[in-house]
């Protein structure tokens, strides 16, 4: 079985939701590749351009993790012995049987229009920061979630110019990687698709 956003391999699976580009490719090949690749979501994550939620299982282990800057929302909850995963917080509330309110999270809602950190306005449902992935056991049912590492560029700017070209470039970069995978004739949404 597999889609534009699902590849499946038996009771292995490489799933997605949002924009993203691999390799110079989007779509089920992405899919695919990003499969084939994985080793760890330290080492595939920085080659990965976009918005997006990639949920893969290799082995007993099934990852899900987020584009680094956390821009496509996912959120997740433990109650019990269930776990709840979306990338709406409605789905997660809906499965929840009492809910109370996180009276911080509210106020950051309201002044951010969403959470800063990965506190919701319900306490114990959470959004997945961009430096945290899930990581779930499927023979012990263990379910964690962990830190990516993170390795900070260092740039070092002599003039406003020179911090300006640096900048100049990673745009391009990123609108030559968007052509590439998309062809020429693709408009660039401030929203990475997510509207």
């Amino acid at each position: 079985f597999n889609t534009g956003n699902a590849s499946l391999k038996g009771e292995y699976f490489c799933c997605s939701h949002g924009s993203f580009i691999y390799k110079s490719n989007c779509g089920l090949k992405t899919l695919d590749l990003i499969y084939s690749d994985f080793c760890n979501v330290q080492d595939i994550r920085p080659k990965i351009f976009g918005n997006y939620v990639i949920a893969l299982k290799k082995g007993n282990e099934i990852y899900i993790f987020v584009d680094k800057y956390h821009i496509y929302n996912l959120f997740y909850a433990f109650k019990g012995d269930n776990f709840y995963v979306s990338s709406s917080i409605e789905d997660i509330v809906i499965g929840l049987d009492s809910l109370e309110i996180n009276e911080f999270g509210l106020m950051q809602e309201a002044f951010q229009c969403g959470p800063i950190g990965n506190e919701t306005f319900f306490k114990g449902v959470y959004r997945l920061q961009g430096y945290e992935f899930l990581l779930a056991n499927t023979q012990n049912s263990l379910i964690t979630k962990n830190k990516i590492p993170y390795s900070k560029k260092d740039y070092k700017y002599t003039s406003i110019d020179d911090a300006a070209s640096v900048i100049a470039s990673n745009i391009k970069t990123g609108y030559g990687l968007i052509r590439d995978a998309y062809g020429a004739n693709i408009a660039i949404n401030m929203t990475g698709g997510l509207d």
